[in-house]
């Protein structure tokens, strides 16, 4: 035990046991010293830890940022795909429907498929409107055809006047 007394005295350098520092505590003065001088490192980049995590933080977001470009490029090649097909879909559509057009245009037209000279637009609206006025007279004339056929079936052949429907008999007088 002496042996032991003595060789902590000796790194003590002969101070009191309640003087003495204990091992593993830092002392409040060496540390706010310490911790000054590691923050004044890590404001200025060159503290061993902060930098160590920076460049692991710059390593992720590279990596993040590589697999963001692969996925957005993925992306817009399915969409590039995705149009490309409807535009030639689109397009063979518009071939099939022309020559479908094409052919019945032709079977249309006199002379051997000459197509005739456009018509002017003014006499396309003179002969439209003279349809509908057409369509218009025979509509109000089948209506009268069919009034005049109603009458007919409506009148009193046992008396042997003609009475059209909703009309007195003729002699019956309403005072």
């Amino acid at each position: 035990m002496a042996a032991l007394e003595k060789e902590i005295e000796q790194i003590s350098d002969g101070a009191p046991a309640h003087q003495r520092a204990r091992p593993g505590v830092v002392p409040p003065a060496k540390r706010s010293t310490a911790w000054r001088q590691r923050r004044a490192s890590a404001v200025t980049g060159v503290h061993p830890e902060f930098s160590e995590h920076v460049r692991a933080l710059e390593r992720k977001k590279a990596e993040k940022i590589k697999v963001a470009e692969a996925w957005r490029t993925y992306q817009l090649q399915i969409v590039e795909n995705f149009y490309e097909g409807d535009v030639q879909s689109a397009e063979d559509d518009f071939i099939v429907r022309r020559a479908r057009r094409k052919r019945a245009r032709d079977a249309r037209l006199p002379d051997g498929g000459r197509p005739r000279p456009a018509m002017p637009i003014a006499r396309r609206v003179w002969q439209s409107e003279k349809q509908s006025i057409r369509e218009q007279m025979f509509s109000a004339l089948q209506e009268k055809m069919k009034k005049l056929e109603e009458e007919k079936n409506s009148m009193d052949i046992t008396s042997g006047t003609w009475c059209p429907a909703g009309e007195p008999e003729p002699g019956a007088h309403s005072r």
